[in-house]
C-alpha cells in the first residue's frame, strides 16, 4: 500500500512538474477595426443630434492599437491582460446650415483583463475564445470656431469577447479574432511567446 501511494504521489508530482514546464507567456502587439467606440460614436451622434441643433459629421477613427501579455495557465486556459488606444474625431456641424461648429476629438485610453479558452491548444495552429473586461479614460476635447474650448474626462467601460482567434505559429506567430469590443470586430496581429 505505501509504495503504490509513492508512485502515485511521485506520479503527480512528475505531471505537475511537466505542466508547469508547460506554461508560458505571450506578449501580443495588435491593431482593430470597427470597435465599440467607433458604433457608441454614431450611436452618441444619434442621441445628441436628436437632443440639440449640432451634427457630428466627417467621423474618423484611428482604429485600436494594443499590446497584450498572456500567461498560459493550462493547455486551454489563458489569462489575459490588455492595454490599448484610441482615437475618434470628427467635426461638429450646426444643423440649420451646415456650417461648422467646431471639431472633437476623443482619446480612449483602456485596460482590461479576462481570459481566453483555447479549444486547440499547444499547436501550430490554434483556436481560441475569449471575454476580456475593464476600463477605459476617456479624453475629450473641442474646439470652437468662435475661439472656445472645452475638455472634459470621464471613465467608461471597456470590453472584449471574442467569438473566434486563430493563432499560426510557435515561439512568433501572428493571429486574427473576430470579436466585438474595444478591440474591434476584427483585430490581427503578431505575438512573441517567452
Amino acid at each position: 500500500m505505501r509504495r503504490l501511494l509513492l508512485v502515485l504521489f511521485l506520479s503527480g508530482a512528475l505531471l505537475n512538474k511537466s505542466a508547469a514546464q508547460d506554461h508560458k507567456n505571450s506578449i501580443s502587439v495588435g491593431y482593430g477595426l470597427l470597435t465599440f467606440q467607433d458604433v457608441a460614436s454614431v450611436t452618441s451622434d444619434i442621441i445628441i443630434s436628436s437632443a440639440t441643433d449640432i451634427d457630428e459629421a466627417d467621423v474618423t477613427s484611428s482604429g485600436v492599437l494594443y499590446v497584450e501579455y498572456s500567461h498560459y495557465w493550462t493547455n486551454h486556459w489563458r489569462l489575459v491582460v490588455n492595454a490599448n488606444y484610441i482615437s475618434v474625431k470628427s467635426k461638429l456641424v450646426q444643423k440649420a446650415d451646415g456650417q461648422l461648429y467646431g471639431n472633437s476629438h476623443d482619446h480612449y485610453y483602456s485596460l482590461m483583463a479576462g481570459v481566453n479558452y483555447h479549444w486547440i491548444g499547444d499547436a501550430f495552429v490554434e483556436l481560441y475564445s475569449g471575454l476580456q473586461i475593464g476600463g477605459s479614460i476617456v479624453n475629450t476635447d473641442q474646439t470652437y470656431v468662435s475661439g472656445d474650448a472645452a475638455s472634459d474626462s470621464f471613465l467608461f467601460p471597456a470590453f472584449q469577447v471574442t467569438a473566434l482567434g486563430v493563432r499560426i505559429g510557435k515561439k512568433l506567430g501572428g493571429f486574427a479574432e473576430l470579436g466585438f469590443g474595444n478591440k474591434g470586430i476584427l483585430n490581427v496581429g503578431i505575438d512573441l511567446r517567452f
